[in-house]
């Protein structure tokens, strides 16, 4: 019989979500849509169908990118260039595909890899089913490329790619948001001196309100800037176990596959000092992510 891998994807897809490593995500996402319903009770505090409307539309920009238009769209954004099937890198990405798939690891169909500019690493997956590549990407080693091709399937694979897509459209209403209060307070800012202005009738006082005007939009550009600056930490801080856990995660998916020298080669490519990372840096430190590895290879969990 015939298996529905749509169906058997949308029944897993919140196991790499549903996770304890995931809460401070879930805290950041629910900050957020306060923060949105904030606002859209600001601007439709007297339309409650705009106010309704509005959460509709938040709600199913978030399911969209769960769904093959969300993949369209991310490729759009990225103005993702499709890589030569003829080339070796896609040659790679396909022996990885078939790896894969030989490991019983489910949905390893329809993953797509794409060229961009537009991406500050060499490999991100940007939605279900896209992997996108820099244009630098090809001047690395194959073992290089190999891995780190293996690290990013990985992710889609096991599902990852879902707590992600979530965290992108967060993110977006995120900095949107920062964006409508700052220009909503400097709007009435600009406007409550403007009134000043026209009530004190004279030049000099038109001066000084305009001083005044000026040096309190200042203020409030900086103290918004300072507040995005502070949630921008507390929002590393909330997403760090997830991105540890990702990066572990990833690790482990390209031992798994057959990898295991080039996930080491990899590792040991890159410049480190060997030390832990503190609590508040944001990724494992080469050192944790070579230790993890081999307590995976040891069977010790």
């Amino acid at each position: 019989m015939e298996v529905n891998t749509d169906m058997v994807e949308e029944k897993h897809c919140f196991k790499g979500i549903l996770s304890i490593k995931n809460l401070g995500v879930f805290i950041y996402i629910i900050v957020n849509f306060i923060l949105f319903l904030g606002v859209a009770d600001l601007f439709f505090s007297d339309h409650k169908g705009y106010f309704n409307l509005s959460i509709v539309v938040y709600f199913s920009v978030m399911a969209l990118s769960f769904h093959k238009l969300g993949d369209m769209a991310m490729r759009i954004l990225y103005k993702a260039e499709k890589v030569d099937e003829r080339s070796v890198t896609y040659v790679y990405f396909e022996d990885l595909l078939y790896r894969a798939s030989d490991k019983n690891f489910i949905q390893t169909d329809n993953i797509e890899l794409f060229f961009s500019d537009k991406i500050a690493t060499y490999v991100n997956a940007v939605s279900r089913k896209t992997i996108i590549l820099s244009r630098d990407f090809l001047n690395l080693e194959d073992f290089q490329q190999q891995a780190l091709l293996a690290k990013e399937l990985g992710f889609i694979i096991e599902k990852g790619i879902y707590m992600e897509m979530i965290m992108k459209v967060s993110n977006f209403v995120y900095f949107l948001l920062f964006l409508i209060y700052k220009c909503y307070y400097l709007i009435i800012t600009a406007l409550c001196m403007m009134a000043v202005s026209v009530v004190g009738g004279s030049r000099s006082n038109s001066e000084n309100s305009f001083l005044a005007s000026f040096g309190l939009v200042t203020l409030i550009t900086l103290f918004f800037e300072k507040l995005k600056s502070l949630c921008v930490f507390m929002r590393n801080i909330l997403i760090r176990s997830y991105l540890r856990d990702r990066a572990f995660k990833t690790d482990i998916f390209v031992v798994k596959i057959g990898l295991k020298n080039e996930i080491f080669s990899l590792l040991s490519s890159y410049n480190h000092t060997g030390k832990k990372t503190s609590i508040f840096s944001i990724l494992p430190s080469i050192i944790e992510r070579e230790e993890n590895l081999k307590k995976f290879i040891a069977g010790e969990f």
